[in-house]
């Protein structure tokens, strides 16, 4: 039995996942972020439209400035399952290496792996 797609009406459980841990110059981190499926293993989509946030920092320093440009806020649109935003690193200029936690947050939402180190 193929299980079904339920319009929740309540916050969905949400999941962050990233594509890579390292990245040089030029290329993308690409997030993303999908509803899992409910405690009975029906597929949920999301109610309605809520803003994720994002942050990129080492330690307590902001660290979005490698990221060109750096979406803070992206919608998670209503009926959607699933969402890809892509952080394009700069092209140039970055010296050394810069270890970072990238954080992601929904206000009301439960997101597993919503923070990540890379």
């Amino acid at each position: 039995m193929r299980p079904s797609i339920v319009l929740c009406r309540k916050p969905v459980p949400l999941t962050m996942s990233i594509n890579e841990k390292a990245f040089v110059m030029g290329e993308h981190l690409k997030v993303d972020i999908k509803v899992e499926p409910d405690a009975d293993g029906n597929e949920v989509v999301a109610n309605e439209d809520f803003d994720i946030y994002f942050t990129a920092k080492a330690g307590t320093e902001d660290v979005a400035n490698v990221f060109e440009p750096f979406s803070s806020i992206v919608t998670f649109p209503k009926g959607e399952k699933q969402i890809q935003v892509d952080f394009p690193v700069k092209t140039s200029g970055l010296v050394g290496t810069t270890t970072m936690e990238f954080v992601a947050f929904a206000r009301g939402y439960k997101m597993a792996n919503s923070s990540q180190a890379n």
